[in-house]
């Protein structure tokens, strides 16, 4: 298939890290598209005409590098990438010979390998920018590279696994226009979940109160809540945003994108009734009761009736103090995407 994400790998070098990128790639892009494993090419082919067509096919390719990648010897004890007939020579030899967009990934710690580590045939291999993939952050690492790989023109408006696609021009985003946009927006993991990494629980509460449609797809959910549990969330579908948030004046809303090409975004201080409430009896009490006054300003902050109002035209969303900024900025990237 054409626009398609060749993987280079060695099994004992890199096989799990390799099999968990494949998963995410296929998740996002679909599994024709991508081509990894000689096990793939039917019995009495000829590689180097398996791998010749696969790359005519691709726009992508990816040579994934771990620990004992530029050392791994062969049944002969030499060293594999010395043998003019190694497969993974071979593919990487096509593939820089190629008009394609060719990326070293660096797993398991793997440093990048120098010229001096490589045939002759290789050294264009260490010009290439390389990603680097973290087993503690391969969901964020991997997310970064399909985001910049949505980016090349043979991804644009394709699938991104089950995840349908909608045209800009409609204002229904894609699930992966949606994660494009937000890539550019300053991010606070703690509290903000793409797909396909967003907590079923929190996005089973988010759904139910905010009343998202079962087959609305969700790309992005934001937890406005201190707790974690996510009943107050923003969340980011194809077709709109949907909000709730018990405090606001209006608890629940959804938002379709053509709002925000018809209004402006805009965003003021704002205490909630209950933080007004506690905030009088602080000074009520002050003079009297030192401690529960300390106690009252704190549940303010803790419960988030301090924030922002967030308005989109007749729209009006509150938004805890420490999560206003980051929504804020989202919605003006995403009305800047709608504009172009």
């Amino acid at each position: 298939m054409a626009g398609g994400i060749f993987i280079s790998y060695r099994r004992e070098d890199s096989q799990h890290a390799a099999g968990r990128l494949v998963d995410r790639l296929i998740q996002s892009f679909g599994k024709e598209r991508i081509f990894m494993d000689v096990d793939a090419i039917d019995p009495g082919l000829d590689f180097h005409d398996v791998i010749d067509t696969k790359l005519a096919e691709s726009v992508v390719f990816l040579v994934v590098i771990g620990p004992g990648w530029v050392n791994a010897a062969g049944p002969d004890g030499h060293r594999r990438l010395d043998n003019p007939d190694d497969l993974v020579r071979l593919e990487i030899e096509a593939g820089l010979k190629r008009d394609l967009r060719v990326i070293p990934i660096l797993v398991d710690g793997a440093p990048m390998p120098s010229s001096s580590d490589l045939p002759p045939s290789l050294h264009g291999l260490p010009r290439r920018q390389s990603v680097t993939l973290t087993h503690g952050a391969f969901g964020t690492d991997a997310d970064k590279l399909i985001a910049t790989l949505s980016r090349l023109p043979a991804f644009v408006g394709g699938r991104s696994g089950n995840r349908s696609k909608e045209p800009l021009g409609s204002h229904e985003f894609s699930v992966q226009k949606v994660l494009q946009v937000v890539e550019i927006v300053p991010i606070d993991g703690r509290w903000t979940y793409k797909w396909p990494s967003i907590p079923p629980f929190k996005e089973s509460n988010a759904r139910s109160k905010a009343g998202v449609p079962s087959e609305e797809e969700i790309a992005v959910l934001m937890d406005l809540t201190h707790s974690g549990s996510a009943k107050d969330s923003l969340l980011l579908g194809r077709r709109r945003l949907y909000y709730c948030c018990w405090q606001s004046a209006s608890p629940v809303a959804a938002i379709p994108y053509s709002d925000l090409r018809e209004h402006d975004v805009a965003t003021q201080a704002s205490v909630t009734r209950v933080g007004w409430m506690l905030i009088l009896l602080g000074l009520a009490f002050f003079w009297v009761f030192l401690i529960p006054t300390v106690v009252a300003l704190l549940a303010i902050l803790r419960i988030g009736a301090v924030g922002s109002v967030v308005t989109i035209g007749p729209h009006r969303m509150f938004i805890r103090y420490n999560r206003s900024k980051q929504v804020f900025a989202i919605l003006r990237a995403l009305k800047g995407e709608i504009g172009r």
